[in-house]
């Protein structure tokens, strides 16, 4: 949904591409919808409003990975009851378009859909990706997922990318030592880590092919992938899949790169650090950068409002303004709804706040509940950060 000062300025601003795309909408008006999105999006940027409160431009939603949570989903409370894993599943199904409609009843518009994925096998919520016909799976029911998001009325998705196993999660390739016993190959894991990337990324692509022109979407190439510093394979996986990504698609305004967490406090370097590692990856082999970032904040990690204004300060200082979306936070947690009420983040636009299914405090991590331990469509307070 575009705000009104966003759709005066997309009729007003006369460039050749939007003369053009005037032309094109008799045409095809998919395609001219499209691109409104992208120009306002830049245009987003470029004349953001004056002021220092933290405010949405538009309503969010939740991050929908499991259709249940508790002791009948397994030990971990949730692993049997993966959506994605189920959706074959019609008795699945019919349940997740219930909470569809309940969710966008409490007024949420916008879901994160976390793809979690592994080459060797799978589970009710990590689906298999290591051949075509899997991958293709995966995307089906993505697909069938969002289409039935759209006809509850949700009008944007977030796809999150969550590599599972130690082969296809960049994250632990660092750590790994490789030898005869976990290396076929006899390259100190190059030619393993570079069959894993190309694993994802075809994962990735398989399902953007069918989502495309069903909703507007965003896409999470890596979730919290943006590396630590000493992680070369890390940075090595996340410089090549997002050249891999624009070269092959032609398009970076589809995507968020990978999702950043802001943690640790207002003297913490690591946001800063995980940050300018993400822009030397996406400018290692590309001259493209995301148009936007997503940002994920729980301030029972330090990402509290000191870390935000903190963050957006350094990313003053590095002359960036690109706009934000809060990919991950709390469920329904009034402190971190103070938190974003009251930071000073200047004239940054946060288009809209996604909530992972936790609520503070946190369970203990022997059952799982220090990761999952609410179902998400139950509240959504995230209205009151809107605009008025």
């Amino acid at each position: 949904m575009l705000s009104g000062r966003f759709y005066s300025l997309v009729l007003t601003f006369y460039s050749p591409e939007l003369i053009q795309l005037k032309i094109l909408f008799t045409l095809n008006k998919e395609f001219f919808m499209n691109k409104i999105l992208i120009a306002t999006s830049y245009l987003t940027m470029l004349f953001a409003s004056s002021g220092s409160a933290f405010e949405v431009n538009s309503p969010g939603g939740s991050n929908y990975a499991w259709y249940d949570v508790g002791p009948q989903c397994g030990s971990n409370y949730r692993e049997n009851c993966g959506i994605l894993a189920n959706y074959e599943d019609d008795s699945v199904r019919e349940v997740v378009k219930g909470q569809l409609r309940d969710m966008y009843t409490y007024g949420q518009r916008r879901l994160r859909i976390p793809v979690f994925h592994r080459g060797d096998g799978d589970s009710k919520t990590i689906m298999n990706s290591g051949t075509k016909a899997n991958r293709d799976r995966i995307a089906t029911n993505v697909r069938n997922l969002v289409m039935d998001a759209k006809y509850a009325g949700f009008v944007e998705v977030m796809i999150g990318f969550f590599p599972m196993s130690d082969f296809n999660n960049p994250i632990s390739w660092d750590e790994i030592s490789y030898n005869e016993h976990n290396d076929p190959y006899g390259d100190n894991g190059a030619t393993l880590n570079g069959l894993a990337q190309q694993e994802n990324l075809q994962t990735i692509l398989a399902v953007r092919s069918q989502i495309q022109g069903l909703i507007h979407y965003r896409i999470d190439l890596m979730n919290e992938g943006a590396p630590p510093s000493n992680k070369h394979r890390w940075h090595w996986y996340v410089a090549r899949t997002w050249s891999d990504y624009v070269k092959i698609t032609r398009q970076h305004h589809d995507t968020v790169g990978v999702s950043i967490i802001v943690d640790g406090g207002a003297h913490s370097t690591l946001p800063k650090e995980r940050y300018q590692n993400m822009m030397n990856a996406y400018k290692a082999h590309s001259t493209k950068t995301p148009i936007l970032y997503s940002i994920h904040a729980y301030r029972d990690a330090g990402g509290n409002k000191d870390a935000i204004e903190a963050f957006d300060q350094f990313l003053d200082s590095q002359n960036d303004q690109k706009g934000w979306i809060i990919g991950e936070t709390l469920y329904t947690d009034p402190p971190t709804q103070t938190d974003f009420k009251q930071a000073n983040i200047g004239n940054r636009d946060v288009f809209f706040v996604l909530q992972w299914p936790i609520k503070y405090p946190r369970g203990p991590s022997h059952n799982g509940t220090d990761m999952v331990n609410v179902m998400p469509w139950l509240n959504y307070y995230w209205e009151e950060l809107r605009k008025r």
